[in-house]
């Protein structure tokens, strides 16, 4: 019996180099198609921005934490260019977990830029 087994044993072949090689290949183009995704994500996150500032309705409708893929719409961006408040209320949104502790921050630049963007849209809008 101790004969079969070895011959049994000879029989089998493991995986042949070529075999060996292509793994190898498709692995490695799985892995550079990951890297490759995994940097356009970043790429996109990074060009995504979160509005922190307050809801505002009218000409231009914002609602606080609104995300924007892929930059500001034109409209939008050509209404905030000359508005330095306005603009600093757009943040990546990779850093929103630290703009979120900002506004709560009192006088910090988030803060600030909160309180007189809200400021100028009530006065545009009659309120005190």
């Amino acid at each position: 019996m101790a004969q079969d087994s070895k011959s049994k044993d000879k029989g089998k072949k493991g995986p042949t180099k070529e075999y060996l090689a292509s793994q190898e290949a498709k692995d490695g183009k799985a892995h550079k198609a990951n890297v490759d995704r995994l940097a356009a994500r970043k790429k996109a996150a990074a060009a995504s921005l979160a509005y922190v500032g307050p809801n505002m309705a009218g000409e231009i409708t914002l609602r606080q934490f609104q995300i924007f893929r892929g930059g500001l719409p034109e409209h939008l961006a050509a209404a905030v260019k000359d508005d330095r408040e306005m603009k600093a209320l757009f943040v990546p949104v990779a850093d929103l977990s630290t703009a979120r502790q900002q506004l709560k921050k009192k006088g910090s630049l988030l803060n600030r830029a909160h309180s007189e963007t809200l400021r100028k849209y009530l006065a545009s809008r009659g309120a005190k």
